[in-house]
């Protein structure tokens, strides 16, 4: 009976799964993306400090990382909004 019981709700379960599989891998690829353009600016602050010990200082390269670096925060936040 209790085996029974459980197959039921498995089999419940996974005709829910079936019904919404598209947007759990929707969801599933957005949290990835986020996550990934929430590692982008501490690269690039890495990548920074790297430029600003070393001279000669690049000041164009530098103003461009920060603003790759400031793009990536806005768009990891509007991914997991």
């Amino acid at each position: 009976m209790n085996v029974l019981n459980s197959e039921t709700k498995q089999s419940i379960l996974l005709d829910l799964v079936k019904q919404r599989l598209l947007p759990i891998c929707l969801s599933i690829g957005m949290a990835a993306i986020g996550t990934l353009l929430g590692l982008v600016p501490f690269v690039l602050i890495y990548l920074m400090a790297i430029e600003l010990l070393n001279p000669p200082i690049d000041r164009n390269y530098i103003w461009i990382l920060a603003a790759v670096s400031v793009a990536a925060i806005f768009s990891s936040l509007c991914v997991r909004v």
